[in-house]
């Protein structure tokens, strides 16, 4: 008995000790529960009290934030800013009052045109144009075709191109012999030995029996300015016009000579044409059809009227740009037909003008300015005064200009060719 007495306390002890540790876990329990609700309360409050600063702040935030909102004026300062942007407009307006000023110095400028083209080159390749339509035109030459610009032709049709060697004399009187035979023979040459060396038969063999042969004077007047005097041809144009029945034909540019060709091909006669070796600026208009002796107005113009032809074309617009920035109105005339020159055709331009000037690259005897003389004496009450090469043969020189300008057959000359006419 006991024993079991024993037994029970011992399990009343393991009893007593769940007990205890129920009743600590309880006290331990409600010792957390206490702390965590504690907590809660202290940062519930302390939340709202530090929310209520944070939203005041805000509050002044926004207001900072009204006051740079007023600032905008200076936005308003853009405005101040866009006044300078109209100044600049006021600044393009001397601009625009320029470009007058820029347009006069470009008028006055020989580079005016467009471009510059080679009227030898120009020749080849309307001679080949040609040759493609009508196949009776032949070309003959003599050792020069690489010059002329006859090559071309040859290029294309190797069987219509003769080559006659250094015999002008022999070519021209051959050529009048295919003319009998119903071809259109072309010969090339430079101008000095075209007019010079077969004069007497473009006399007997061409022009008497009015054979339709086409001569070619290549390099005419001093643009030949390296050669010399022997080769630069200053008379050939006006040798020509005396021989009766020759049609003489001197273009003014590239545009011209593409023009021409055609023109002499239809026309049934003689025909000299002078062609320039250099590069000229383009002046007439590759529209319409070349009529042989009607002579072409490039500028208008009330108070003179310069009669100008080949290279001189050039050279007169110039100085009529220059006049016109003195208030000085002048007509430029392009007399590309220096035979036929019809009485009509230039009375209708020097009518009512105070001074009529002539321009040529040229002699003055037999050239352009003694044949518009003899056709305006007695019909023009105006003053005459001519630009043209006085008595002497040309010369060697560096460049085509520098001949021109020793020649007095610069722009500057015809300008003062006018004051002097309208003085």
């Amino acid at each position: 008995m006991a024993k079991t007495k024993t037994t029970s306390a011992k399990a009343a002890k393991p009893a007593g000790k769940a007990v205890a540790k129920k009743a600590v876990a309880v006290k331990t329990a409600k010792a957390k529960k206490a702390p965590k609700a504690k907590a809660v309360k202290s940062r519930a409050a302390k939340p709202a009290a530090k929310a209520k600063a944070v939203v005041k702040k805000p509050v002044k935030a926004k207001a900072a934030v009204k006051k740079p909102v007023k600032a905008k004026p200076a936005v308003k300062a853009k405005a101040v800013v866009k006044k300078p942007v109209k100044a600049k407009a006021a600044v393009k307006k001397p601009v625009k009052a320029k470009a007058p000023v820029k347009a006069k110095l470009v008028a006055v400028k020989p580079a005016a045109p467009l471009k510059y083209y080679n009227l030898r080159k120009a020749y080849g390749e309307a001679l080949v144009e040609a040759g493609k339509k009508n196949e009776d035109i032949v070309v003959l030459e003599a050792d020069l075709g690489k010059s002329t610009m006859s090559l071309m032709f040859k290029e294309v049709f190797p069987d219509r191109f003769f080559e006659m060697g250094i015999a002008e004399q022999n070519m021209t009187a051959a050529a009048a012999g295919f003319a009998l035979t119903g071809k259109i023979p072309f010969t090339g040459t430079f101008a000095v030995f075209a007019a010079g060396r077969a004069y007497d038969q473009i006399r007997c063999s061409i022009a008497i029996p009015k054979a339709n042969v086409k001569i070619i004077g290549s390099s005419c007047g001093l643009s030949d300015f390296g050669d010399g005097k022997t080769h630069q041809s200053i008379e050939d144009g006006n040798i020509i016009r005396a021989i009766p029945y020759m049609v003489v034909l001197n273009p003014a540019d590239a545009e011209e000579v593409k023009k021409m060709i055609p023109a002499v091909i239809k026309y049934k006669g003689p025909v000299y044409i002078r062609i320039n070796r250099n590069d000229l600026p383009i002046f007439t208009s590759p529209k319409g059809e070349y009529e042989i002796g009607k002579i072409y107005p490039i500028t208008e113009g009330k108070d003179a009227v310069i009669f100008a032809t080949g290279v001189m074309v050039s050279k007169s617009v110039e100085a009529a740009a220059k006049l016109k920035a003195k208030g000085i109105s002048v007509q430029v005339v392009n007399v590309s037909t220096l035979k036929p020159l019809h009485k009509k055709e230039v009375l209708k331009y020097a009518a009512g003008k105070k001074a009529v000037i002539t321009a040529e690259e040229a002699v003055k005897s037999g050239g352009l300015g003694e044949a518009i003389a003899s056709l305006i004496i007695g019909e023009v009450k105006a003053k005459f005064e001519m630009v043209a090469i006085d008595d002497k043969f040309g010369t060697s020189a560096h460049g085509y200009e520098e001949l021109l300008v020793k020649y007095g057959l610069s722009a500057d000359h015809v300008y003062k060719a006018v004051i002097k006419a309208l003085k």
